[in-house]
């Protein structure tokens, strides 16, 4: 499969222990922790987008484009600031399969709070605390996510090529653990606060 420049190939884990994460960070040089809260926009019943306002800002939707053995492929779809233009209001009203009057173009905060009266979207903010490293075109990320009481570390390594990203979480001693993006714990947690 060729991707396009926007589309990446992702594998995330979630251990179950904490001590899993930490040991990855000294061999693999991850740098000191970037902080920041990402509010995410998660569509019931669907875990083949992610929605997200990156540092509460800026809005970012990724599409689920296929599975190849233990990774998945995501597409960049949206990317865009603050306010949105036309085509961007409109590609996202698409993407999240939401009218287009429901999404507000002005502002991030404008845009939650119209998805949150319209009850379209679910608003879940995730802090996370993220160590990052890249070797050989793989970006290694280790985040400790919380929402709300919920914490857990993450495990995720990103690249272009499926075959390249396999070999290194074998390599990682990753394999054994199943790749879950974000969007079903997401789904998961609004389920429940429903």
């Amino acid at each position: 499969m060729t991707l396009s420049p926007s589309s990446r190939y992702e594998f995330r884990c979630w251990p179950d222990a904490t001590s899993r994460a930490p040991p990855l960070q000294t061999p693999l040089g991850l740098t000191v922790p970037d902080r920041r809260t990402d509010v995410y926009c998660v569509v019931p019943g669907r875990t083949d987008v992610l929605c997200k306002l990156r540092g509460g800002e800026r809005l970012q939707i990724k599409t689920l484009l296929s599975r190849t053995l233990r990774v998945e492929c995501w597409d960049m779809a949206l990317d865009s600031c603050f306010p949105l233009g036309d085509d961007a209001r409109n590609k996202a009203s698409l993407l999240l399969d939401i009218p287009p009057d429901a999404i507000a173009p002005d502002s991030a905060a404008a845009f939650m709070q119209r998805l949150e009266q319209a009850g379209e979207l679910r608003i879940i903010a995730m802090h996370k605390a993220r160590r990052q490293s890249t070797i050989h075109d793989i970006k290694l990320e280790a985040t400790l996510a919380r929402v709300e009481q919920a914490i857990r570390w993450t495990i995720a390594l990103e690249g272009p090529d499926a075959d390249a990203l396999n070999a290194r979480v074998r390599n990682l001693g990753l394999d054994g653990l199943p790749n879950r993006s974000y969007a079903p714990w997401l789904a998961d947690l609004a389920r429940r606060s429903a």
